[in-house]
């Protein structure tokens, strides 16, 4: 699933994995692909579908 920064426009990430109340995820940043792991509510915090 696709989700979009809310501060951001134009950013996008995908999820690659959510289990353990934890999510991990990519995203592009300047030009490079980033993986990072957050907290769920965390990463809802910043992202939205």
């Amino acid at each position: 699933m696709t989700y979009r920064h809310k501060s951001k426009p134009g950013v996008t990430c995908t999820v690659l994995d959510a289990s353990d109340g934890c999510v991990i995820y990519q995203y592009m940043h300047d030009g490079l692909v980033v993986t990072n792991k957050a907290w769920v509510d965390d990463f809802l915090d910043e992202w939205e579908v």
